[in-house]
């Protein structure tokens, strides 16, 4: 479904458009999340998706976009990138050995966002629950390795903590859970970028309550390019929520409102 000729995302590095969505294997949801770009003709640079539709061993294929997934039989991560922005960017991307992660290393000639930098990855997982309900198919280690470049972490990673959503009551089983790759994360830095409590899944059958699993972390290089991170896109059919990351020069990034104490009595 490529976009018309002469539009899609800017080539130049100091801006990127990221969308990530879990696809429930389904062809509906991942035409759908498609037709959003194509009626508001504004198009992500890159799509990094959780369970796509996968025959044969192979997803679609589409004119302007590339796609990258583990040469397995049935992917369970996949990333689209927009040609434009692969004819000024180099992609590189790893498979970690196992068919449920799947990392991006990009980098450029020129300075990316306006940094220092000439790199950044990106890793999209999805990882699940094993028969032990205590650990995840996909490793703290694995998702939060100390890089001395940007790296931002994305995907369906069914972890459920106070620290994504303060409001909720977890069992045991799941603090003990999602403890150890909350843990990772704060020994090298990494920021939650999800707002707390804003619910990335709502089941649409069943009783289960609304969640937050869809997360989305920034290590310490990378947190000052954040531009915004919405989840505000139409349904799709997916009890996902398509989630919008915008990365940008720090120059082009507003600073969040504080309060003026020295103005408070």
């Amino acid at each position: 479904m490529p976009p018309p000729s002469g539009q899609g995302p800017a080539p130049a590095p100091a801006f990127l458009s990221i969308i990530q969505h879990n696809c429930l294997g389904s062809w509906n949801v991942f035409l759908s999340l498609f037709e959003l770009f194509k009626e508001t003709a504004n198009y992500p640079s890159i799509l990094l998706l959780e369970d796509p539709p996968v025959n044969k061993a192979q997803l679609p294929s589409f004119n302007v976009l590339k796609s990258f997934f583990s040469p397995v039989r049935k992917p369970r991560v996949a990333a689209y990138i927009h040609m434009s922005f692969l004819s000024n960017n180099t992609v590189l991307p790893r498979f970690k050995g196992v068919d449920d992660v799947l990392a991006l290393d990009i980098s450029s000639n020129e300075p990316l966002f306006g940094t220092a930098f000439h790199s950044f990855r990106i890793i999209n997982a999805y990882s699940t629950n094993t028969v032990d309900h205590r650990i995840h198919s996909v490793p703290p280690d694995v998702l939060f390795p100390d890089l001395g470049f940007p790296l931002l972490v994305v995907g369906d990673l069914d972890i459920r903590n106070t620290s994504s959503d303060p409001v909720r009551h977890f069992s045991p089983r799941e603090i003990a859970s999602s403890t150890p790759n909350f843990e990772k994360a704060v020994q090298f830095g990494f920021a939650l970028l999800n707002p707390p409590g804003e619910y990335t899944r709502f089941p649409l059958v069943g009783k289960a309550r609304p969640s937050v699993i869809d997360l989305t972390f920034a290590n310490p290089a990378l947190l000052a390019l954040v531009k915004s991170w919405e989840a505000c896109l139409p349904s799709t059919g997916s009890y996902h929520i398509p989630i919008t990351i915008t990365l940008a020069a720090p120059s082009l990034n507003q600073k969040p409102p504080r309060p003026r104490w020295a103005d408070t009595d």
